[in-house]
């Protein structure tokens, strides 16, 4: 793995640093190294190492609800099992993925286009290797070179020069042709590949008058891309006359108005016209082997055929075929037409070669390639991977990756030798074909992928749903498969085996690192994505999640609510009760120590932590505070409130919350704070109130919320007792004032009016007795500790005796 150095600015040469999240480490300049304090204006450094690109979280953000969704199936038993399979849900998955791949490769703005095109060509190959091949027997002729020809350009653009003509060269003069092509790799100089050679064509005036107009034209016949070919065939200068320019229609307008008239050709190029139309008709007849189980659909707006393909007008119209005999018995008949056709056609050949000598040598070896010479279909090619494609194209498209892609690969190598240092692509792209048709397929894929270092942490903790799709069973040369067509191996079983040092199998270790680079990201949003990752972590992602909640500000005087219920509903959309908890625990202590109680009973409560212990702590100064206040009131012999402060005030709606929110009693109870002594009536707070059973099922009821936090319990209830007497209060107050306005005029019906108060009084008397009951435990175990059960009885006597 290559190391890169970074510098900081530092001015006394000593650095101190600290960890920070993710994959940072935070720098901090010491002046004074004796006391380990900064100068007055030191230097803070972040460095971040592996951290994702905007491309990368973009993915991530996009499919990470795809892959939750997977997982959730497949655990549910909808998709069937982890290993060994490739379901439908499996197949959407992996498209998807494929999908957005080349929409970030097309949109990517931040110098990471290549590693994500990159990516993308892999995601696919490894799709039709895992997937396709299983699904079709093992015939991917078809689908490999529709997945060069959606790729080449990324390829292309990856891949520094080739040895030219490596068909006419010596052993030696290919060693000089590499050596020279290493020279200019290191100069910084890259392949020119054919999809940039077909639009340099496309863009000229006159593309037939190029060069490399038939050379390109066999290049992309040899590989298969026959919709790029038939785009070629249209530009050329007698294709372009006639009345809708080319492709066929212009011998359609022909055959209906005669040789003479305006949408025939001038006689001068007619003979080419017609020997350029019959090529057309014989490209797009290309019979196609296309299972319905699997095809590769290359992902839309991609390069290469897939994004030149309207410009033609039309693709390939031949013939398709699920089943190979039929399809070989077929071709066969159709590649001696092509091999024929010369000899079938001489006139028209002998007429257009009076006229155009080099278009009947392009058309003739054009023919040659299409009738299945292995020698023609091969010469254009330039690297090892275009060679195995036109091999399985033209020679060998029977080709099952079980039985005959390793023999395909050393035949590939040794006709276009490569150097590996140099080519660092091609010799990935060949590592893993290798692999995949070796019995330790899948495990071969991760060693060549991890230590390639050409793919990120995002690929790496994703491409196992790929890996996992290859059949199970032994080794190839079974009878499963269809005979031979997917590799069935025995390698698959070993990504699910837990490392030696870590206990997690591979794929958590690659998802764990995808998270904790996530974590680092300077988007705020982050800490959420990396959550959905770590929720598919079941050795570590519990322990790192927690480690990842306890550095969200959430505490403080700084903390941010907004943020803190974010994250509560992330774990809980995540299935993460235990990190919730941690959260609200730790927003709770810092509400506590902040002096906010009602804050700090919110986030320690049942809604919360579910802490009793905690929420007693916090409860208890208010606990005392209702204790001392009822102190006070001993001597005082009028009906004043019992609470006064807007700290109850505020605390009350909380308090029914909290009680409304218990559940159903537990079989123990939190332990309660013991109780002060008489001594300081000012700390006087209720304790070791028995948790009697109660069958009441009102939602506030006090003996429910008693049995499980009876200082909430007692607060609440003393709470009811304050608002039932200041009820009463107000009642009789009303009642005074009522008598003393009252005019001469309404005394008729002052005996009404007395009657109406009475009743008020009478409600309010009421509502204080049932406030006072249940504080007393009305026949179950009291909530008021008995030594208060004094004051609040001499606090009574005066709104008795106003209640009469």
């Amino acid at each position: 793995m290559e190391e890169q150095a970074i510098r900081v600015p530092c001015t006394s040469g000593r650095l101190d640093f600290s960890w920070g999240h993710g994959t940072e480490i935070k720098l901090l300049e010491v002046f004074n190294p004796d006391g380990s304090q900064g100068g007055t204006d030191p230097h803070l450094s972040s460095v971040l190492w592996n951290a994702p690109t905007s491309s990368h979280r973009a993915l991530a953000l996009s499919i990470a609800p795809k892959q939750a969704e997977l997982h959730q199936s497949l655990q549910s038993g909808t998709a069937g099992g982890r290993y060994g399979g490739s379901s439908d849900a499996l197949v959407k998955f992996c498209t998807d993925v494929r999908e957005q791949l080349s929409k970030e490769r097309d949109d990517d703005a931040e110098g990471g286009a290549d590693t994500v095109a990159l990516e993308a060509a892999l995601w696919g190959l490894l799709e039709l290797l895992c997937i396709g091949a299983s699904r079709s027997e093992g015939y991917i002729a078809e689908d490999l070179a529709a997945w060069l020809a959606e790729h080449s350009p990324a390829l292309d653009a990856l891949t520094p020069p080739l040895p030219s003509s490596p068909d006419t060269t010596s052993p030696a003069q290919q060693e000089r042709q590499l050596a020279q092509a290493a020279e200019q790799a290191a100069q910084g100089a890259r392949h020119c590949g054919l999809t940039e050679r077909l639009a340099a064509l496309l863009e000229s005036g006159r593309p037939d008058e190029q060069d490399d107009y038939w050379p390109a034209m066999l290049h992309l016949v040899a590989v298969g891309r026959m919709s790029d070919a038939l785009t070629l065939l249209a530009a050329h200068d007698a294709m372009q006359h006639g009345g809708s320019g080319g492709m066929g229609d212009s011998s359609s307008s022909m055959m209906l108005d005669g040789p003479g008239s305006a949408h025939a050709p001038p006689a001068s190029i007619l003979p080419q016209f017609e020997l350029l139309d019959a090529l057309y008709v014989v490209l797009r007849q290309m019979p196609r082997f296309r299972r319905a189980a699997y095809t590769y659909v290359p992902a839309a707006g991609a390069g290469g055929e897939a994004g030149v393909q309207g410009a033609a007008g039309g693709g390939p119209t031949g013939r398709e075929f699920d089943n190979m005999a039929e399809f070989l018995a077929y071709r066969s008949t159709w590649q001696s037409q092509c091999a024929n056709l010369p000899r079938e056609c001489a006139d028209l050949f002998a007429s257009a070669r009076a006229s155009s000598p080099h278009t009947v040598q392009g058309v003739e070896a054009v023919l040659r390639v299409l009738s299945g010479s292995e020698q023609d279909a091969v010469a254009p090619t330039v690297h090892w991977l275009e060679f195995a494609v036109a091999q399985l194209v033209h020679v060998r498209p029977s080709l099952q990756v079980a039985a005959h892609l390793r023999g395909l690969l050393q035949a590939s190598i040794a006709a276009r030798p490569f150097n590996p240092q140099t080519h660092v692509v091609l010799g990935l792209l060949y590592d893993i074909l290798q692999a995949m048709s070796d019995q330790e397929g899948p495990q071969g894929v991760v060693e060549a992928l991890s230590s390639s270092g050409a793919v990120s942490t995002w690929f790496m903790a994703h491409v196992y749903e790929l890996l996992g799709a290859v059949p199970l069973g032994p080794a190839a040369g079974g009878s499963g498969g269809g005979g031979g067509g997917g590799r069935r191996s025995k390698a698959v079983p070993v990504l699910a085996r837990p490392l030696p040092l870590s206990g997690g199998d591979q794929a958590e270790y690659w998802r764990l690192l995808l998270a904790e680079s996530l974590m680092s990201s300077s988007s705020g949003s982050a800490w959420a994505l990396a959550l959905s990752y770590l929720a598919w972590c079941p050795q570590h992602g519990g322990d790192a999640a927690d480690i990842m909640m306890e550095a969200l500000p959430v505490d403080g005087q700084g903390g941010d609510e907004r943020l803190l219920r974010k994250a509560l509903r992330a774990c809980e959309s995540h299935g993460l009760g235990p990190q919730a908890t941690v959260l609200c625990r730790t927003a709770g202590a810092a509400a506590w120590y902040a002096g906010r109680i009602g804050a700090a009973a919110r986030w320690l409560g049942p809604d919360g932590a579910k802490d009793n212990r905690r929420l007693a702590a916090a409860l208890q100064p208010l606990a005392a505070a209702a204790g001392a206040a009822l102190w006070q009131k001993l001597g005082c012999y009028e009906p004043t409130p019992l609470l006064e402060g807007p700290m109850f005030e505020e605390l009350a709606p909380l308090l029914e919350s909290l009680c409304s929110s218990f559940s159903p009693p537990f079989s123990s109870t939190q332990p309660s704070p013991p109780i002060p002594t008489p001594s300081s009536p000012a700390a006087i707070a209720p304790s070791n109130l028995a948790a009697a059973s109660s069958d009441r099922s009102s939602a506030c009821s006090l003996g429910l919320a008693a049995q499980q936090h009876p200082l909430l319990a007692f607060l609440l209830g003393i709470h009811r007792v304050h608002v039932a007497a200041q009820s009463l209060i107000d009642a009789c107050a009303l009642g005074r004032r009522s008598a003393a306005e009252a005019s001469a005029a309404e005394c008729q019906s002052t005996q009404e009016l007395d009657t109406k108060l009475l009743r008020e009084q009478w409600a309010a008397a009421r509502a204080l007795r049932d406030a006072l009951m249940e504080l007393l435990g009305q026949g179950e175990a009291p909530l008021l500790p008995h030594p208060l059960v004094l004051p609040l009885l001499a606090y009574l006597i005066p709104f008795m005796e106003v209640a009469g």
